[in-house]
């Protein structure tokens, strides 16, 4: 019997969510703020400026996720390549749970994505934005792609890694640790715990 947690972030760690999330947005303000991958400098998007400096609001971020979180949306995010392969070999050394903060509406598309997509056998968690760390009790390795919830799993002594995007690119602690891809990652995990 496996004893040991992983926390799995699933938006742009599983799954290729900004793609989709900056196609929303530049639909949704016709397309006035158009966002490319090197725009996203930090976890909020409306924060983010886009080569002309044109950027959401935090208004309109509500009602952007409020979309994104539609189904007909949920269901054509791609997941990361190979992504299962490197969760099967993960899942021979942990309990996968995959944990989000989506919203409470994204619920029954997330459940038929991950079974579309043939994930292998986990556990799913909708919490609270930046409760991961303390909302499910104890990991021993977390990866995220959001530097401040990596650092929070970190400070109670889970092993935290990051997936490498703009967003992340600083990192104040150095108990994180950030790689590029999900082969690294994969190779990291499972050597070393």
């Amino acid at each position: 019997m496996i004893s040991y947690r992983i926390c799995l972030d699933l938006d742009n760690v599983l799954a290729d969510t900004d793609k989709l999330m900056r196609s929303i947005i530049y639909e949704f303000t016709e397309g006035d703020v158009d966002l490319r991958y090197q725009d996203i400098t930090t976890f909020n998007y409306w924060e983010c400026n886009d080569k002309k400096g044109n950027f959401i609001s935090k208004e309109q971020w509500s009602e952007i996720h409020d979309v994104f979180s539609r189904s007909e949306n949920i269901l054509t995010v791609e997941p990361y390549p190979e992504i299962q392969e490197y969760l099967n070999q993960i899942a021979g050394k942990f309990a996968l749970h995959i944990v989000t903060t989506r919203l409470r509406a994204a619920r029954k598309p997330t459940v038929e994505w991950l079974e579309c997509h043939n994930f292998p056998e986990h556990s799913l968690h909708f919490v609270e934005h930046g409760k991961k760390h303390i909302a499910l009790g104890e990991f021993k390795v977390s990866v995220e792609d959001h530097r401040e919830q990596a650092e929070q799993f970190a400070a109670i002594g889970t092993t935290s890694y990051i997936l490498a995007h703009p967003l992340n690119e600083t990192t104040s602690n150095s108990a994180t640790i950030r790689l590029q891809d999900w082969r690294m990652l994969c190779e990291h995990i499972v050597r070393q715990n």
